[in-house]
């Protein structure tokens, strides 16, 4: 996640589309300046209430490496409209202070969920609503700053530090270990605990011997625990030589991390684990809910039988790939207890996708996630957290159930019996479509008291409504009308993106009746949105004999021929939808395109011209027409189009490399 932005991204264009420059960053010349935790939070909380009760922006100093703007917000999150203003004026005053300034929301703070401690909740008492998305704060941030006074904390303990400008820390060393200081951390932690980068940075400093220390003790202790291993300390790990020829890399930090965080002696901590533990850095220790089966077919496997579930010890990367933890002859017997704890404190960079969707039952609700071990998130309160927490406003008590190791049920004890009924009948129908070798049963259920810090990263696809009663529709249909039926399940498979099982489900429903247009014509729109122009025009040809008064079909073809390089005959194709329906833009800019693309320059342009007459607005019609006017000789309507194209759609490259060309066009 990218926290941080230059200052000059939040402000406004000056006249003739200048935005003001940012001046040169100015060190400051001795130690971070003090300002004790109390102070800053103080002054934290004072800038958050002024500007709620007064609802004007509120700009403070919180630090000389930290200023504050905080905005008054709507009911819907977003900040108040009429303060534009204020904000402009707010944020060039901050420019003048001769140093470049990066931008930090507070909102991405939030969500990146730091694990700091205490938390706003703790410290912000009855402001802290406020905090939790009741109001909008930037701060304007001394990064460069912020790294030097870091710089003069590990100096004064005797240390000389470099900067590493890539991955934005400070790496310090003595005569063989390295330690290293991440600076977006320092500043995490100085504002999600309100101590302040003072408070922080100085901690930090006084640690490093400490750290250090402990490097090396972690070192005797690796020979102690494994005698039969040669450990060398080598730049910023340490290899371990076996036996057998076999040769790993350790990090040290993470293992010291780790024991810092189960506050135990390294001996004790060594003593749970492996070696394969230490030197194999696969990813994240995770968690997950199995089927009792699998405790009984993979016993190679960590993974503890509790009955009617298992619970697997695995590793995920960063791409959500996981790696069952094998076992290992004479292993500790508290070594799944090591990565049981382990997983929970790495909890936060757990991955999950699912399709979601949400069922509301006067104060009752019910939340079904159907995705790859999406079960297991019924193994932590604060996953389950992370998941209400973009689907619903929740808190107190929820009940988590687990189907399979791939669909989960969510619900308030509030919910009603019929409600219920519900959730489960929509679970079972979304893991049916799509689960395509099913998914291993299980029975795991637990009430569980939801956190106030959520964890993990869950990217949900919410489910539409429109889905489900499609889908019910097909299994009505299904004894009586097979061929609606196959349409139906069709169109359900289309809107989960399921495209493999919808075009099975559309020839079976071609098949089962030859006179179905709108089965022909959806299965010829589904191929030309994937892009197999050559099925889909054969597919929409047939949809066209079916249905001839259908200018959605004729546009549909339109397309698929456009697709294929046949501009003559997708013209034609255009031509007959426009006939039959002109109130439609969306035709007249394919016609409009298709003309253009045939070099029929002023045919294009009637249409266009039409179509803009409908939608002004369309970035599409606009983009078109600047070609348009380009070859027609008129760079002036060209630029003016491309500009109102790329005003719409500000993502668009080809239309920004088109206006990039004509800005520089020498001869205008």
């Amino acid at each position: 996640m990218r926290w941080f932005s230059r200052l000059h991204s939040w402000l406004r264009a000056e006249p003739g589309d200048r935005a003001s420059a940012p001046q040169q960053l100015t060190f400051y010349p001795g130690p971070l300046p003090e300002v004790p935790a109390d102070n800053f939070r103080r002054r934290f909380l004072r800038a958050v209430a002024q500007s709620d009760q007064n609802q004007q922006v509120v700009v403070v100093e919180l630090d000389p490496t930290v200023r504050i703007m905080v905005l008054p917000t709507r009911d819907d999150g977003e900040v108040q409209s009429g303060l534009g203003p204020q904000i402009d004026n707010a944020i060039h005053g901050l420019e003048s202070g001769g140093r470049v300034l990066s931008s930090l929301t507070w909102s991405a703070l939030r969500d990146a969920r730091p694990g700091f401690s205490p938390s706003f909740a703790d410290w912000a008492g009855n402001l802290a609503p406020l905090f939790d998305g009741g109001i909008g704060m930037v701060f304007f941030v001394d990064l460069e700053g912020i790294v030097e006074g870091a710089v003069r904390a590990a100096q004064h303990y005797g240390f000389t530090p470099t900067y590493d400008e890539d991955n934005v820390r400070l790496v310090v060393r003595d005569e063989r270990y390295c330690a290293h200081i991440g600076v977006h951390a320092l500043l995490a932690e100085a504002l999600w605990t309100g101590r302040g980068p003072h408070a922080v940075i100085s901690r930090r400093g006084r640690g490093l011997p400490s750290e250090f220390r402990a490097f090396l003790a972690f070192e005797k202790s690796l020979e102690r625990r494994f005698p039969d291993v040669s450990f060398l300390v080598e730049n910023d790990h340490i290899l371990a030589h076996e036996k057998s020829g076999a040769v790993s890399r350790i990090d040290y930090r993470h293992a010291c991390a780790s024991i810092r965080a189960r506050g135990m002696s390294i001996d004790n901590w060594l003593s749970r684990i492996v070696l394969w533990d230490l030197a194999h850095q696969a990813g994240d220790p995770h968690l997950q809910l199995k089927s009792p089966v699998y405790s009984r077919a993979f016993d190679d496997r960590m993974v503890r039988d509790q009955g009617p579930y298992a619970v697997l010890m695995a590793r995920q990367t960063e791409s959500g790939r996981t790696e069952p933890v094998p076992r290992f002859d004479d292993e500790p017997v508290d070594r799944f207890a090591h990565y049981e704890d382990e997983a929970k404190r790495q909890s936060g960079f757990i991955r999950y996708q699912a399709h979601a969707f949400v069922i509301e039952d006067g104060e009752g609700f019910a939340v079904g996630l159907v995705g790859d071990k999406i079960a297991s998130v019924a193994l932590s309160p604060h996953w389950v957290a992370g998941v209400l927490e973009q689907l619903t406003a929740h808190a107190g008590d929820v009940t988590v159930s687990a189907r399979s190791e791939d669909a989960l049920l969510i619900r308030s004890a509030t919910l009603s019996h019929d409600a219920l009924d519900g959730a489960e009948r929509f679970l079972k129908a979304l893991s049916d479509d799509l689960l395509d070798d099913g998914s291993d049963e299980l029975s795991y259920s637990v009430t569980v008291t939801l956190p106030v810090t959520p964890a993990g990263l869950f990217e949900l696809e919410l489910v539409d409504g429109d889905y489900f009663r499609v889908r019910f529709a097909a299994e009505e249909a299904d004894g009586s009308h097979p061929g609606r039926a196959h349409h139906l399940r069709a169109l359900a498979f289309q809107s989960l993106g399921r495209f493999a099982r919808a075009g099975k489900a559309y020839e079976k429903a071609i098949r089962s009746d030859r006179s179905n247009g709108a089965a022909f014509l959806a299965y010829g729109q589904m191929l030309v949105e994937r892009g197999d122009a050559e099925r889909a025009e054969g597919v929409l040809e047939a949809a066209t004999v079916r249905l001839p008064e259908n200018a959605e079909a004729q546009n549909a073809l339109g397309l698929a021929l456009s697709l294929r390089g046949q501009v003559a005959a997708a013209s034609s194709a255009f031509e007959s939808a426009v006939r039959l329906d002109p109130t439609e833009a969306a035709f007249l800019i394919n016609l409009g395109k298709s003309y253009s693309d045939g070099h029929q320059y002023h045919r294009a342009q009637a249409c266009l011209e039409r179509a803009l007459s409908m939608v002004p607005d369309s970035a599409e019609a606009h983009a078109v027409m600047a070609v348009v006017c380009l070859r027609t000789g008129d760079p002036g309507g060209a630029r003016r189009h491309a500009r109102e194209a790329l005003l719409e759609a500000p993502e668009d490259q080809s239309v920004r490399q088109l206006l990039s060309a004509l800005e520089n066009d020498p001869d205008e």
